[in-house]
């Protein structure tokens, strides 16, 4: 069983809403590594509302930040290396901080296989290491993955990567061990 969700136009509203609430129990359950929510691939049709009900949310102190894949450098996800006191290390991004002041939140990854391959790369780290550099996201940060079939035709990327393979791998590895922690 993976962390995967599907809408689709014309999708009922009874529909939506049971998904909105396993997509909320995801995000709640404790992993064995302790952070909160597995992390959750949102997948369906453009234009069913999967972004704006994650974004919907957003609470005081609960903060969702979106990242539109696409638009964005590998060191937006990896760190930009810096020379600090003779070494090299990678300083987190902006973004890192606002998780960091609250504790808890969502990072909301938007479009990914409309990103080049080095972008996709370093979302694969973020998504299943939780890290940013040597930096480590807070336990109680949630981490939703968003895509929308065949989007894949109309951009440069056209050759799908082993992105979605690895990811739905790695996410039904760790959903089965918090399930099943015997197994």
């Amino acid at each position: 069983m993976s962390m995967l969700y599907t809408l689709s136009r014309g999708t009922p509203m009874s529909n939506l809403a049971t998904g909105a609430t396993e997509l909320m129990l995801a995000m709640q359950t404790p992993t064995p590594k302790g952070y909160w929510g597995a992390p959750v691939l949102v997948w369906g049709m453009p234009g069913t509302g999967k972004s704006t009900f994650i974004e919907s949310l957003q609470r005081d102190g609960f903060p969702v930040y979106t990242m539109i894949a696409s638009l964005h450098d590998p060191t937006d996800f990896n760190g930009l290396p810096v020379l600090h006191n003779g070494r090299m290390r990678f300083a987190p991004p902006e973004w890192v901080y606002l998780f960091e002041e609250h504790g808890q939140g969502i990072l909301f990854l938007d479009e990914l296989t409309t990103a080049p391959p080095t972008v996709q790369a370093a979302l694969l780290r973020l998504v299943l290491e939780r890290k940013v550099g040597a930096h480590s996201l807070p336990a109680g940060v949630r981490i939703v993955v968003r895509q929308s079939p065949h989007v894949t035709r109309f951009v440069r990327f056209r050759e799908p990567s082993s992105f979605y393979a690895e990811l739905a791998e790695k996410l039904e590895m760790q959903l089965s061990s918090t399930i099943n922690p015997s197994a």
